[in-house]
């Protein structure tokens, strides 16, 4: 089977992070191709590999799969580990998932994802309400769910985790404020593996991108 996954850049890409996440830890060997985002023929580029028009983009022996839910879906048919074993808990966790891709507006406008820099400029109110939300809602799976062994918002990681991995480095970025249940959990995210090579590849790349960098002055 052959495999390729195309990303926009790892800084400031946080549709792309959660395919990625989700592929690396189902184990599935995958070719990558990151696209830098507004460069002069970016657009061009991604339109040359899918009419949607956006990444990411997985290739699958020649079939195209767009949009990063569809994705990680894709990869729990490789992997049923990316999803809690039993039912009800799984059902939890996709509508967690999908709360994130829909929702959360303000905190996806005012505060987009730059893992490698930090916030010097004061919040956005709405921002902070959307954080806020998150924290709540974290914290209640958590409770419910997590454990010291299965630290994760469904105990073992899932995609569920994979979504919300951006909002854990806007939290660090922004300097969010959070409960300690959501401290713990933003730890146990950032020592993950798969989450610190993402990170780390960031933290190396050379594009910069002003308009996204101008929500940190």
């Amino acid at each position: 089977m052959s495999v390729k996954l195309y990303i926009g850049n790892k800084n400031y890409s946080s549709w792309s992070m959660r395919p990625w996440l989700c592929l690396k830890k189902a184990g599935i060997e995958f070719e990558e191709e990151i696209i830098p985002l507004d460069v002069p023929g970016f657009k061009e580029k991604i339109l040359s590999v899918s009419s949607a028009g956006t990444v990411p983009i997985l290739e699958v022996d020649g079939a195209i799969i767009t949009e990063s839910l569809a994705i990680a879906e894709w990869a729990a048919e490789q992997a049923k580990s990316l999803w809690p074993i039993d039912s009800l808990v799984r059902a939890e966790a996709r509508a967690a998932a999908s709360l994130m891709h829909a929702g959360f507006g303000s905190i996806r406008e005012h505060w987009p994802m730059n893992i490698r820099s930090k916030a010097t400029a004061p919040h956005h109110e709405a921002a902070l309400a959307d954080a806020v939300k998150i924290d709540a809602f974290w914290s209640g799976w958590l409770e419910k769910y997590a454990t010291d062994e299965k630290p994760f918002l469904f105990g073992d990681w899932s995609i569920a985790d994979a979504f919300y991995a951006p909002v854990v480095t806007r939290f660090q970025t922004y300097g969010a404020p959070r409960s300690d249940r959501a401290q713990k959990y933003i730890e146990a995210m950032e020592a993950e593996p798969v989450f610190r090579e993402w990170a780390a590849a960031a933290q190396t790349e050379e594009w910069v991108l002003k308009d996204t960098d101008s929500y940190l002055t």
